[in-house]
């Protein structure tokens, strides 16, 4: 019997187009380089490298390398240390049992790592007949997974209802709107965005206070993402925040 990597191997012998999709992720991956400006970006899981191609045009002075262990020529990792890591539709991929090694090796290489994240079945089939996702579970079981192995990992929505994102870095407001903004999802945004536009000062100090309003919006998707008892804490604590900005706000404006 073949394993999942053999036969991931094959399929990509067999469609040439099967793993070239991540330039999807484009917009939020460049938003994402733009705010940490890494000098070395280590795609893991890169197919066929699609993204990087692209990548290298728009940021000539980044060094990029990607990493597939399906892909002859880009199966040995090229190296142990990376200022970002880039990991778009991989963890499905790989073996349940696997997987935390997989992670804590990611982790290994770079505190900033950006994960997108499916939590569907996939259209591609194996040659051997199963589904090319073997992992399919929802935004907060990965989540949990990434908290075991990052010091703060901060979860957010994905473009389409089926995908999710993680990030392993503090956002700042600019950048969670601008993340809105680029995946399409500005509309449920607009009470945050009347805001930033209107209190950029009093944003400022919400951010620089304890990092109060970071955490009402990491609360907030944690709640949305979440079900029973978790979602029970995880509201509580948005509420708990959200009454922070509240109170802030209010002094604020009367100043």
């Amino acid at each position: 019997m073949t394993t999942y990597l053999e036969e991931y191997k094959i399929l990509h012998k067999i469609h040439p187009s099967f793993g070239s999709g991540a330039c999807i992720y484009l917009p939020e991956i460049c938003l994402t380089i733009d705010y940490l400006r890494p000098k070395t970006v280590l795609d893991f899981g890169c197919g066929k490298a699609s993204l990087i191609k692209e990548l290298v045009h728009r940021y000539p002075n980044v060094e990029f390398y990607g990493y597939d262990p399906a892909i002859f020529g880009r199966d040995i990792l090229p190296v142990e240390k990376a200022d970002l890591v880039i990991n778009t539709d991989v963890l499905e991929h790989i073996p349940e049992d696997i997987l935390p090694s997989v992670v804590e090796k990611i982790a290994s290489i770079s505190d900033n790592v950006f994960f997108e994240l499916h939590h569907a079945l996939a259209y591609q089939v194996l040659p051997n007949g199963m589904n090319a996702h073997c992992t399919v579970k929802p935004p907060q079981w990965y989540y949990e997974l990434l908290n075991r192995h990052f010091k703060s990992p901060y979860p957010l929505p994905g473009r389409r209802p089926e995908l999710s994102c993680v990030i392993t870095f503090v956002p700042s407001i600019d950048f969670l709107n601008s993340y809105y903004e680029k995946i399409g999802a500005w509309n449920s945004q607009q009470e945050n965005q009347k805001f930033a536009s209107e209190n950029h000062d009093v944003l400022t100090l919400l951010t620089q206070k304890n990092s109060i309003y970071w955490h009402y919006y990491r609360y907030k998707i944690l709640a949305k993402f979440t079900f029973g008892k978790k979602r029970k804490h995880y509201t509580a604590k948005r509420d708990l925040y959200h009454e922070k900005v509240r109170r802030i706000r209010e002094l604020a404006n009367a100043k």
